[in-house]
């Protein structure tokens, strides 16, 4: 068992539970919450999505990669960066302000308009925690942030289901993120030492530092704002050429990839950047890493998503209900986009780590401008279509990203492919088998829970059998840390 998997193992747990504790947490009051409210008031949100992502990119303006990846950080450094969040945070809600009733206008929604205004609140909320996430990143302190991202969650999904069962419809989703953000922001501040000077004093700002940071989060925003524009452009397309019902089924069906494939790739991007960064200056070794962490990440990637996809259909409906049925088919296509997502994450994090932004950059306009291919399919022929599209994107994007990652590590696309393949394969045959259930003629619970558990029997024997060299090694490093922890107890009750 290597020490670099040991290291990124330790460092991700935090993160990786973190996530998926609160994903698992907003996955619960989605359910709950999906039961209550109509497809339609869902879809509501999804049509201000965009603005709102555009917004948060803004007033991080990949600075906070920017002070992680700085080897000494000086308060001036933390100070520049705080106030320049808070700044840009009232423009960008002021904006949002102004621009509520063009956008509810634009979706012919009257309702956009309060909905928009208030929703904007939270972008100020969320800029003045930004700064203490970093002090807590740079320490490799997870653990603490993962508490507080459950909490805060798990008291705005309260409040909204309590709000939706009074009747407030979309303003319970509304309220749930501004009470989910103002409680995390709040603990952040509580837990994290570092507080900024007086914004009159002279090392409130430095021209120094802003420049020096900016240097490099410059080309992290600007790739940021191109990826989210793109990323978020089928919220605008479905919510404007078709109905806010479609958008509705469409962020439900969204919701169930991103609860395992981009809450993973945000746990695994977090917790190997700070350790890959130590390893900057040493190809050979950051390749090593590298190779190890990305195989590691594909095994996992693609053995959830093509599993999810297998039981998508029981899966919804045993959930959410007959209403939200239409939503399988963008699961499953979702599914096989959000396989790529960690790969994409990892090769990014190389870019990142060797202070190549500019060719994140460069990457990302290459990637953007093929992704406006299922733009037009959307809106021309068909949602499905466009997702189909955006399928083919997302491959020919990972060999943009691999082109890059490959000039400086010498780890090629092909060489990515001739790991990917076997596992994708292999997955996929697992998955076709476990498709096969929801043919059974019982009702969609006990074909849910048939999938499950025989699902991961199967996974498990099959990777055990062919003696999958990534399974095996998280397998042995999870039942040691399992151990390990089992024993601190008994020495603790000792």
């Amino acid at each position: 068992m290597g020490e670099l998997t040991v290291k990124t193992f330790n460092g991700a747990k935090w993160s990786l539970a973190g996530n998926v504790t609160t994903a698992l947490v907003s996955f619960i009051v989605g359910i709950v919450l999906a039961r209550i409210l109509s497809v339609e008031q869902y879809g509501f949100l999804g049509m201000i999505a965009i603005f709102i992502a555009i917004s948060n990119a803004f007033i991080d303006s990949g600075f906070s990669n920017a002070l992680i990846r700085k080897k000494e950080v000086s308060e001036k450094d933390y100070n520049t960066i705080f106030y320049f969040n808070i700044a840009i945070s009232f423009l960008s809600f002021i904006l949002l302000f102004f621009l509520a009733v063009p956008i509810a206008h634009f979706y012919n929604q009257p309702l956009l308009v309060p909905v928009t205004r208030v929703f904007a609140i939270t972008l100020i909320i969320n800029a003045l925690g930004l700064v203490q996430v970093v002090v807590f990143t740079r320490r490799v302190d997870f653990k603490t942030q993962a508490w507080v991202n459950i909490i805060s969650t798990l008291f705005g999904g309260i409040i909204a289901i309590f709000l939706a069962l009074k009747g407030f419809g979309v303003w319970s989703l509304v309220w749930q993120q501004i009470i989910k953000q103002s409680i995390n922001t709040l603990l952040i501040w509580i837990f994290c030492s570092w507080r900024p000077v007086s914004p009159f004093s002279h090392d409130a700002f430095s021209r120094e530092s802003f420049k020096d940071l900016f240097g490099f989060g410059s080309k992290l925003l600007a790739s940021g704002l191109l990826g989210t524009l793109f990323d978020n452009a089928a919220y605008i397309i479905i919510g404007k050429v078709y109905s806010p019902t479609q958008l509705g089924l469409y962020t439900r069906g969204e919701q169930f990839p991103n609860f395992l494939s981009t809450n993973f790739s945000y746990a695994v991007q977090r917790a190997t950047f700070p350790t890959l960064s130590t390893m900057q200056d040493d190809k050979s070794r950051l390749k090593g890493a590298f190779v190890r962490v990305f195989r590691s990440v594909l095994l996992v990637s693609v053995s959830l998503c093509l599993f999810l996809a297998a039981i998508a259909k029981p899966l919804i409906i045993s959930l959410l209900g007959v209403k939200w049925g239409g939503s399988v088919i963008y699961l499953q296509l979702l599914c096989f986009i959000a396989v790529f997502f960690p790969l994409h994450a990892i090769n990014l994090n190389v870019l990142q780590v060797k202070g190549r932004s500019d060719w994140i950059l460069g990457a990302e306009f290459i990637k953007r401008g093929m992704s406006v291919i299922p733009i037009v399919i959307g809106i021309f022929v068909s949602i499905k279509a466009m997702l189909i599209a955006m399928i083919v994107v997302s491959i020919l994007s990972l060999y943009v990203n691999c082109w890059c990652e490959n000039k400086l590590l010498g780890y090629s696309f092909w060489e990515e492919m001739r790991d990917f393949l076997p596992v994708f394969g292999i997955a996929f045959l697992i998955a076709l088998i476990i498709l096969c259930v929801q043919f059974l003629p019982v009702n969609c619970y006990i074909q849910l829970a048939i999938q499950v558990t025989g699902g991961c029997a199967l996974f498990h024997f099959i990777y055990t059998w062919i003696k999958q060299p990534q399974y095996i090694e998280l397998k042995e490093l999870a039942l040691s840390y399992l151990k390990k922890n089992n024993n601190n107890e008994k020495f603790e009750q000792e």
